[in-house]
């Protein structure tokens, strides 16, 4: 737990008849002295301003001084929850796994792949309309990725299925946004050669290029469904993490 560090200014309000430091509401009053207390998450106080140290009168107490602000500050407060809601999200969640089911299919240690992950579902149309298979704050991949060209084809083979990648790889180029490649031309809306991941893709080349760090694994292939979902061949599609520029 972090500690958070609370400044707390001693004002003057009124001075008591006898001469000490009047303590009203928080403040200490002494012919116009201020004293900054520090108090840390754990409760504890303690006068810092040694200028207005010396403006106390002699015979106060330091402490009680310390003691009036540790029952006027609510320290009770967990610090600790502030910290929580910045911690990254841990592996089990759904965040962490990048699928909306809260369960990798492929790509399956979060470790070695932080920002990408195979995710089982179906969908109707085209693959760039399959985010709902997605966390939070995740996205179908693009194959544009740093995450997505860091798996290896060995590791993309790894796992059954047929998870497919928002890119078409025709001549072995990796070309994000399937539905735009077939708009500019690059191949009919029937054949254009659809990115994927699985052991169980039909089109693998392991010295082929493409979006991967090495090898090539397409998800259909002149097949007649292009870019669209599967029936009885996509398992699900690719997800990486969104990442924010700051």
């Amino acid at each position: 737990m972090r500690t958070r560090r609370f400044a707390i200014v001693l004002a003057v309000t009124a001075a008591c008849s006898d001469g000490s430091p009047a303590i009203t509401d928080g403040s200490v009053d002494r012919g116009g002295a201020d004293a900054v207390v520090d108090v840390d998450a754990g409760g504890d106080a303690a006068v810092t301003d040694a200028a207005a140290v010396d403006a106390l009168d002699r015979d106060a107490d330091v402490s009680d001084v310390a003691a009036v602000v540790d029952a006027a500050v609510d320290v009770d407060a967990d610090v600790g929850s502030v910290d929580a809601a910045v911690e990254p999200a841990d592996a089990g969640t759904t965040g962490a796994t990048g699928c909306a089911d809260g369960t990798r299919e492929g790509l399956v240690d979060p470790v070695a792949f932080p920002a990408v992950a195979a995710c089982a579902g179906s969908w109707t149309g085209d693959v760039g309309g399959a985010g709902a298979l997605c966390a939070a704050g995740w996205h179908v991949c693009l194959g544009s990725e740093p995450a997505v060209a860091a798996v290896t084809y060995a590791a993309a083979t790894a796992f059954a299925g047929c998870f497919a990648i928002d890119a078409a790889q025709d001549n072995f180029v990796c070309r994000p946004d399937c539905s735009a490649q077939v708009a500019a031309g690059v191949d009919t809306a029937a054949n254009i050669d659809l990115a994927g991941v699985g052991a169980s893709c039909a089109f693998q080349f392991p010295g082929g290029g493409g979006c991967l760090a090495d090898g090539r694994i397409d998800h259909s292939e002149n097949t007649g469904t292009g870019c669209d979902f599967a029936p009885g061949v996509t398992t699900g599609v690719v997800c990486c993490l969104t990442v924010v520029a700051e």
